[in-house]
């Protein structure tokens, strides 16, 4: 199994474009997949830069509603025209984001929704023995705190974001189980546990963002959540790849915990995973 970042909020090479979203390539035996497309065309120039062959993609993901993570799938339909994309039907709602000057429309493309390649589907959905995509209801583990400035207007009403719309996928190779989500919005805790359930067993691979806040807001509750999740996270013995709105001096908190069980990764990076037994000793 290997995986590449096409975008994510840092870039330690100065030839590639970052922005604040993600996008990641997964390649496995049996299919490219593309697990969000960041919030601009920047995931597909830096594809091109590094010669990562987009229309081999045949499957491609949208992890929830929020534009940092779909905004640049209308270039990637533009260019691929035989991938399916996976989307929750919540996912197609109106989404906000509260800022100093006010709220920000964060939403799905919404001229997008009619598109013949969108799969849109409710709940979890296996796509086959190598691709399970899921959602939790779990809340009970490390809420992530910036939540409260997301928000969702359901008919004319505005109300706190419930995430309903967000899902994450678990892709098996071999004796690798790998669970990738995008923001983690449900608390990343919450959701290995409903991974936990699917598999019977903890996955062996964590990839995405935990949105943490990295500022002063919150910060010596915030550092608690942090410091729980990394003890949490250890018990795993998963290998821990997070990159986007994990944030750096929460990651700082999570490696004091973790130690070489986590990596920050940023664009342009890449890495492929052999075995299980080599995870924890990268």
């Amino acid at each position: 199994m290997k995986f590449k970042i096409l975008i994510d909020d840092r870039s330690n090479d100065e030839q590639l474009f970052e922005e604040h979203g993600m996008s990641i390539l997964l390649e496995t035996a049996n299919h490219h997949i593309l697990f969000d497309m960041g919030k601009t065309h920047l995931f597909m120039n830096n594809a091109i830069i590094k010669k990562w062959n987009l229309k081999i993609i045949d499957i491609a993901i949208v992890s929830h509603g929020h534009i940092d993570h779909c905004g640049g799938l209308s270039y990637f339909l533009d260019m691929n025209h035989h991938a399916d994309v996976y989307i929750q039907k919540k996912a197609m709602g109106h989404f906000y984001s509260l800022h100093h000057d006010g709220l920000h429309d964060i939403s799905f493309p919404h001229h997008l929704i009619d598109d013949s390649k969108l799969q849109i589907i409710e709940g979890n959905l296996k796509i086959d023995s190598i691709i399970q995509l899921f959602q939790t209801t779990k809340r009970d583990l490390f809420w992530p705190s910036l939540n409260c400035t997301l928000f969702e207007k359901k008919e004319s009403e505005m109300c706190v974001d419930s995430f309903e719309h967000e899902q994450y996928a678990i892709i098996l190779e071999g004796n690798l189980s790998c669970l990738i989500s995008g923001c983690s919005h449900c608390g990343i805790c919450n959701i290995v546990e409903e991974a936990k359930i699917l598999l019977g067993y903890y996955p062996n691979i964590i990839i995405g963002g935990f949105h943490f806040a990295s500022d002063s807001r919150q910060e010596i509750e915030e550092k608690q959540i942090i410091i729980k999740t990394a003890e949490y996270l250890k018990k795993t013995s998963a290998h821990i790849y997070t990159m986007h709105c994990t944030g750096e001096k929460p990651f700082t908190i999570l490696k004091e915990v973790l130690g070489k069980q986590i990596e920050l990764v940023t664009t342009g990076e890449e890495r492929t995973i052999e075995n299980y037994e080599n995870c924890n000793s990268i």
